[in-house]
């Protein structure tokens, strides 16, 4: 929603707080404390649309682009560290909920993507050619190349990169957020693959997942994964897709074996490693920042 910065029509609709990122707890009813529990840190990453700041182009900017502050970073290290010290956050039902920092996992949402798929073919011709020069050699793949590289710019998180080291600091492991369509996952290490110790623990990586969209049309179908945590390291994604038929009906939704996955949140697989983005050295890591 272009603005929506500027309103809390939506929150008051909802009935979400008004102030981002927060934070929200979840486990089943009638589990102990002690019991695993999910901590949601939500933030709403469109544009303030409208703002002097974006001058003239903001509207046009602000349906494709998003934002995450310095603010807004440095207050979700102090949310994550005022829950893990408190062992208490609000649930989803707006009531206190307990837990063990111990046996939680930590959940970023946002709508904007803060890393991009990871193009193995696309990475290898540049490193094979100059950009330059296949404008001479190969001028389709070059215009691809060129298309996909602006559409990426106009679509991309301002502010990515501090974001994601903002999400190692305060220990978070997943980042789910949509806007590209395209169902894809990738994981994120930083710089030398070191670990940056958090009010949870040692972070050594996290995993972002990119969701398709469930309504739109497009060109990857429509989707949703399907996250079951078994424990505080395990846990399977199913994911589930649809294609319209031929003559352009709904079709039954249906799980995907090949995207459909079963891992550890302290492990990386050969293959995560090697698409993994990473993240630049942690130098301006705010672990003790004040809101």
């Amino acid at each position: 929603m272009p603005g929506q910065r500027l309103s809390y029509l939506f929150e008051q609709v909802f009935g979400t707080p008004e102030q981002y990122p927060y934070v929200r707890g979840f486990r089943p009813a009638g589990q102990p404390d002690s019991a695993l529990t999910l901590l949601l840190f939500v933030f709403d990453s469109n544009l303030p649309c409208g703002a002097e700041e974006h001058g003239p182009g903001a509207l046009l900017q602000a349906l494709a682009q998003g934002k995450i502050g310095d603010a807004e970073v440095s207050r979700l290290i102090q949310l994550s560290k005022e829950a893990a010290q408190n062992k208490c956050v609000l649930g989803l039902n707006g009531k206190e909920m307990k837990f063990e920092p111990n046996n939680t996992i930590r959940v970023v949402l946002l709508h904007h993507h803060p890393v991009a798929e990871w193009k193995a073919k696309k990475v290898q011709l540049q490193r094979s050619q100059e950009s330059w020069t296949r404008w001479f050699t190969s001028p389709v793949a070059a215009v691809i190349d060129w298309w996909e590289s602006a559409n990426e710019a106009a679509m991309k998180l301002v502010g990515a990169d501090e974001f994601l080291e903002g999400c190692f600091s305060a220990s978070i492991q997943l980042i789910l957020f949509g806007h590209q369509h395209n169902p894809y996952r990738r994981a994120v290490v930083m710089e030398g693959n070191a670990g940056v110790t958090g009010p949870f623990g040692e972070t050594k990586n996290l995993r972002a997942f990119c969701c398709p969209t469930t309504l739109a049309v497009s060109e990857y179908g429509n989707g949703f994964y399907l996250f079951d945590f078994m424990d505080n390291n395990n846990f399977s994604m199913d994911f589930y897709l649809s294609r319209p038929s031929e003559e352009n009906l709904p079709m039954p939704f249906s799980r995907i074996a090949a995207k459909s996955d079963v891992f550890k949140l302290s492990e990386l697989s050969p293959e995560e490693l090697e698409s993994a983005y990473t993240a630049p050295p942690p130098l301006v890591l705010r672990p003790n920042s004040e809101v």
